[in-house]
């Protein structure tokens, strides 16, 4: 009976490893695409860029993100929220329960007694 060959450990220049943490390292680049091009698994180069003082690897999974945003580092936003009166003044609900089908038009001022009506309605 033949043995299976055994996985050998590959083993990376410093040269190779500070490369690819450098092109990991630009702006927009992905972690992910630079390890697969180059055959290695995506943990392994977010541990190098750990190893080389990048601390945790930024995730831009998406191009929009900026790795340099000016709200990172857990602070808040401030956030102003407008409200606008809603065009519709009714909720339009339309059930159908076995040969039973309703229509029902409800005030949105009382959403709640709505929600509620139909909770017993639908038991």
């Amino acid at each position: 009976m033949d043995n299976p060959p055994t996985a050998r450990r590959r083993r990376f220049t410093k040269a190779f490893k500070a490369e690819i943490v450098e092109a990991c390292a630009q702006q927009g680049a992905s972690v992910a695409s630079i390890a697969c091009a180059h055959g290695i698994n995506a943990n392994q180069v977010r541990r190098w860029m750990r190893e080389h003082g990048m601390g945790r690897a930024p995730r831009n999974d998406h191009p929009s993100q900026s790795l340099h945003a000016p709200w990172s580092g857990g602070q808040f936003l401030p956030v102003r929220v407008e409200s606008h009166p809603s065009e519709a003044t009714h909720i339009q609900i339309e059930v159908r329960r076995a040969n039973t089908l309703i229509k029902l038009s409800w005030p949105t001022a009382s959403a709640a007694t709505c929600s509620n009506w139909l909770k017993e309605w639908l038991r």
